[in-house]
């Protein structure tokens, strides 16, 4: 819920933001009403076009360590990707314990040097 505060920051530059979690759709939609979220949340659960996790395992930031049948399985490693319009990821930015999250603050940094580093190499 720290993404609500920093939101209009990424948006300032552009970007959209939106989550992505191992819990289902009507969790996620529940939570989203109940504390006002007003970004996308997106549940990497599993359906019938893709088993959970594997958007993660796309991402490469899929929790390795928790086997089909796990209660875990399909955890992501916490983190925040840059995807641009393209699709492309520019930056990732992961840790490898549940319990630490990437600063929104460094995060914020690094994509306008990103951008900035951009802007300029499109200059003449």
């Amino acid at each position: 819920m720290k993404l609500g505060k920093w939101q209009d920051d990424f948006e300032a530059l552009g970007l959209s933001v939106a989550t992505m979690s191992y819990d289902g759709v009507d969790v996620l939609a529940e939570f989203t009403s109940d504390n006002d979220i007003g970004y996308p949340m997106l549940s990497d659960a599993g359906a019938d076009d893709a088993p959970a996790g594997e958007r993660a395992r796309a991402l490469g930031i899929l929790n390795e360590q928790y086997a089909p049948g796990h209660p875990a399985h399909g955890i992501a490693h916490p983190g925040i990707l840059h995807i641009d319009a393209d699709g492309i990821i520019r930056q990732k930015w992961a840790e490898e314990g549940y319990q630490e999250r990437p600063q929104f603050a460094d995060v914020l940094q690094d994509v306008q040097a990103l951008l900035g580093a951009s802007d300029n190499a499109e200059s003449p």
